[in-house]
């Protein structure tokens, strides 16, 4: 009886032990399918990341070597390929103003390997003014990201006697006609005075034909024509020695490098009809360097890119790296990149759109 007894005992003990022991192991299965599980869901959350793992991305500019967007994609380059796991090669493919490249661009397989640092303002207004070279449509195309916005700047030759905006909105009025230098009618220069010039009524004639912004600026400095526009890193440098007088910010925010020169609507009184033309080129400049990609990319690859230049964008080591080679970072997300494309494009009707060539193409030439 003891001997069964114990036997019972350790019988019940056992099945007890039992019990537990398979309750343990039933757990530990589900633990580890649980596990399993997350693991792939993941990988599953996030395929983007393991596509870009071993590709090669073409990170095009549409000049050649040595200019400004050369060196932001050089610098940019090395960056993206830590953050995807990616070899970036960077490809020069001049041509057109930078619009031949887009259309590449545009036109590649959609497998988000081919991306692009984009000049917005001759890509927006080569579209707006019909330009036979443009085969995109830029609210179709998915943006990244911007690089650099840079405002834009009216100079004028300290040759003609003018100091400020005011100056020659009274010199118009009393029959002047005012003249600026620029390369083609679409180029940054031209447009810009163009765009000054309908929105303050001023008597103008626009004089292209320079073979670069050199030249343009030398017509000014030798008094041949009244001024010139360009970008406020340019307008700096350009006015150092004074022969060149910065007088108006074409915007609404006056520049960081030229804090004490005012914005158009500082220096004079724009009538609020007016504004719009203002308004549309400030818009178009905030497109500024943008980066892009193939329309019809996957919608997780497109935020896949635009998570990394994010990171690479915001991050205060490269963004001092840059400022320190003369390459200002003014990042701003894909997203409000696109809805400022959306916004150029949506509030167009044909008719201002044909009003628009005009002024650009043929009103002051």
């Amino acid at each position: 009886m003891i001997l069964f007894s114990r036997y019972r005992g350790c019988s019940l003990r056992l099945h007890e032990m039992g019990g537990t022991f398979m309750k343990t192991i039933s757990a530990l299965i589900a633990a580890s399918l649980l596990v399993g599980a997350s693991l792939t869901a993941s990988a599953q959350e996030n395929p983007a990341a393991d596509f870009y793992k071993g590709e090669t991305i073409s990170l095009i500019v549409g000049t050649g070597p040595g200019g400004g967007f050369d060196q932001y994609a050089r610098l940019l380059a090395p960056e993206l390929s830590d953050a995807t796991g990616a070899t970036v090669v960077v490809e020069n493919r001049p041509g057109g103003g930078g619009i031949t490249a887009i259309n590449q661009v545009a036109s590649a397989d959609a497998d988000g390997l081919s991306v692009m640092l984009i000049n917005g303002v001759p890509a927006a207004l080569g579209q707006i003014t019909g330009a036979p070279a443009v085969r995109f449509k830029l609210q179709d195309l998915p943006f990244l990201g911007r690089v650099a916005a840079e405002p834009w700047v009216l100079l004028v030759s300290k040759q003609s006697g003018y100091t400020s905006l005011k100056d020659l909105v009274e010199a118009s009025k009393g029959g002047k006609t005012l003249s600026f230098s620029g390369l083609g009618r679409v180029d940054g220069p031209t447009d810009t005075a163009a765009v000054v010039c309908e929105a303050l009524q001023l008597n103008c004639k626009l004089v292209v034909g320079f073979k670069g912004s050199s030249e343009a600026s030398l017509a000014a400095i030798r008094g041949d024509v009244t001024g010139f526009a360009v970008t406020d890193r340019s307008a700096r440098d350009y006015s150092q020695d004074g022969s060149l007088v910065p007088i108006a910010v074409v915007g609404h925010n006056r520049s960081k490098l030229l804090p004490d020169v005012p914005t158009i609507f500082e220096a004079v009184d724009v009538p609020e009809d007016a504004a719009f033309w203002i308004d549309f080129r400030a818009k178009v400049v905030d497109v500024g360097r943008a980066l892009i990609t193939t329309p019809g990319t996957p919608d997780d690859r497109v935020a896949f890119l635009r998570e990394a230049f994010a990171k690479i964008l915001s991050d205060p080591e490269l963004v001092k790296t840059a400022t320190d080679r003369g390459l200002p970072i003014d990042y701003a997300s894909g997203k409000d990149v696109q809805d400022t494309v959306t916004e150029i494009f949506g509030d167009l009707p044909e008719d201002k759109i044909s009003t628009i060539r005009d002024v650009l193409l043929s009103k002051y030439f």
